[in-house]
């Protein structure tokens, strides 16, 4: 029941308040997380926009004399369909506005959080599904921004194939797509929470590392602003001590630049160290590459 014409009118005045510079051509990132756009998608506190949904249903219905059959059914019809309009809406606004931009939401394409436990790599079918039916929504975006927020400190494999899983997705979901992936990073745990947040080299190995040799465009770090004023120095100590060195690190396996045959043109390909085992082996590109790699001298990126 959301007024579309009044969103859009906020849309513009948010827009031209955070990027003012009509020309701008760099990343534009939608954070909206209080609803997912599928009915099945809203689960646990998420519910509450079933039951709105349903009571708007049964709102139009009382006046009608007709009986309401399928409450549930027609009320998730309706929610996906407006969902599905009013995200659309957004990104062709946002486009309209800052057309050189890269416009998305955050976090999507969907994962599922538990993708990596026990083992197991890939999202899993049920996203799949999700992510399939958003392909519109999609298609109209200029860029993904996944998070690859890993989910607990000291994560070792788990962690890794958490990475592997979401980025496999998403370059899935882009394949016929001419559009760009970053990923949004993290370097803490419950910063605010912990004594000791911040990633283990290891950690940020599985993070950045896999991200890069899966090819994405760029990763942004992310943190929480809450109480960053206690937060900054043990930050800026982080990034200068483990940051900065692996940034360097993975830029100068960059300027290795590669040919794949199995593509239609000519892309950069990173170097994909044997070390890095949980994420690299079912890149599709993997197999035609590794026999063209070229060594730097240098120690190998490794990722345990």
């Amino acid at each position: 029941r959301a007024n579309l014409s009044a969103h859009l009118s906020k849309v513009r005045s948010d827009i031209d308040k955070a990027i003012p510079n009509k020309d701008f051509d760099g990343l534009a990132i939608i954070d909206y997380e209080e609803w997912r756009p599928l009915w099945e998608h809203n689960w646990y506190t998420r519910r509450i926009y079933h039951n709105a949904s349903l009571a708007y249903v049964e709102e139009q219905y009382k006046n009608t004399g007709k009986t309401l059959t399928k409450g549930d059914e027609l009320a998730k019809k309706e929610f996906n369909q407006a969902a599905m309009n009013f995200l659309t809406e957004t990104i062709r606004e946002a486009k309209n506005m800052r057309p050189n931009a890269l416009w998305e939401f955050y976090g999507m394409p969907f994962c599922n959080y538990s993708a990596g436990k026990n083992g197991t790599e890939g999202c899993g079918e049920v996203f799949e599904e999700f992510n399939n039916r958003l392909q519109p929504l999609y298609a109209k975006a200029t860029a993904f921004y996944p998070s690859i927020y890993l989910p607990s400190r000291k994560s070792g494999r788990t962690g890794c194939l958490y990475v592997t899983s979401v980025l496999q997705e998403a370059k899935r979901c882009a394949e016929n797509l001419s559009i760009s992936i970053f990923t949004f990073n993290d370097i803490e745990c419950f910063p605010l929470e912990s004594a000791d947040p911040y990633y283990t080299q290891d950690d940020l190995s599985h993070s950045l590392n896999t991200a890069f040799v899966m090819g994405v465009q760029g990763t942004i770090i992310w943190s929480s602003s809450k109480d960053m004023v206690n937060q900054c120095h043990g930050i800026g100590d982080y990034v200068l001590k483990y940051v900065d060195p692996k940034v360097v690190e993975l830029k100068t396996c960059d300027k290795i630049e590669l040919k794949t045959c199995d593509k239609i043109r000519r892309i950069k390909k990173r170097q994909i160290p044997d070390q890095i085992s949980c994420a690299v082996k079912n890149d599709p590109a993997y197999d035609n590459c590794q026999n063209a790699m070229t060594s730097i001298n240098k120690p190998a990126i490794t990722a345990k």
